[in-house]
């Protein structure tokens, strides 16, 4: 498996998306609506010898299934696991359709883009008559992205991508020092779940009115939730989510102009990330602690 080093909470994960130089000297629009809509596809699961396929894994809700409407959206929801808590199944969510107006080309600050949510719960001790459900293992994310010049409806250009998601559920230990990812700080009482992305995992092009661009989804922990760490190195990093509590990992978004430069940096004051890229567009397999 491939050794991540540490970063900070702060740090942005991110996934560049490579575009093609220019072709011509047309100026760059400057600003954008935006339209996301995800789904889930190639989904499986895995568990021990005795674990059964989560029953009814697939849902698309107005709420998330521990009740709560973080955005007032749609979501798109995989769930599995029998709880022994009252919030519910564990899940993976994501918003279902995020329309975004003033994304500025060039802009450091970009604007808040689609979230994800982890409900991290416990699953019951199985027995034979409530065997355990098997969890998440893979998953791939289709996104259709449609990018429109302000004020030029007839001018909209719509491409799709589909992104492959693996996934970690740890198994909690006597101890937090022997958790996957240790060592854990004092305020963490059981084994987080982990994410784990890959920068290159998510590449795409356009070109619009002969101009070629760079769109990037920026992780952006301030305001996320109940992220226990990041860890970042070798062309991937790693999101931990708190056990009991649902996670929310936000994204924001930026686009330039592929001949301007280096991708702009975010402030790190005003949006507390660290660099520019494109995240969550590529989950890469961690190995499940035996």
């Amino acid at each position: 498996m491939k050794q991540l080093r540490p970063a900070l909470l702060g740090t942005a994960f991110s996934l560049t998306v490579l575009i093609g130089a220019a072709t011509a000297q047309a100026a760059p629009v400057q600003n954008w609506v935006v339209s996301i809509s995800n789904d889930w596809s190639n989904t499986s699961f895995t568990g021990g010898p005795f674990a059964v396929e989560p029953t009814d894994p697939f849902s698309v809700g107005d709420t998330l299934p521990d009740g709560s409407d973080p955005r007032n959206l749609t979501y798109d929801i995989i769930s599995w696991g029998t709880p022994t808590t009252d919030a519910g199944r564990s899940f993976l969510a994501v918003d279902d359709t995020v329309t975004i107006g003033g994304l500025t080309t060039g802009s450091t600050q970009g604007v808040a883009g689609a979230s994800f949510y982890h409900g991290n719960y416990r699953q019951a001790t199985a027995t034979a008559e409530n065997p355990a459900e098997r969890w998440l293992d893979n998953t791939t994310l289709d996104l259709t992205i449609t990018l429109t010049p302000e004020g030029q409806d007839s001018a909209a250009r719509t491409f799709t991508h589909s992104i492959p998601i693996d996934f970690m559920e740890t198994r909690n230990t006597a101890s937090v020092d022997d958790c996957a990812g240790a060592p854990w700080g004092s305020s963490t009482t059981a084994c987080p779940d982990s994410l784990t992305v890959l920068d290159e995992a998510a590449n795409f092009s356009f070109v619009f009115d002969d101009v070629s661009y760079v769109l990037s989804f920026v992780f952006d922990p301030a305001n996320s939730l109940n992220v226990a760490r990041i860890d970042s190195g070798e062309g991937a990093s790693t999101v931990w989510t708190n056990e009991g509590v649902r996670s929310r990992l936000a994204t924001r978004l930026l686009i330039r102009a592929a001949d301007a430069g280096p991708a702009p940096v975010p402030e790190p004051g005003s949006l507390a990330i660290a660099a520019a890229g494109l995240a969550f567009l590529g989950f890469a397999r961690l190995k499940r602690r035996a």
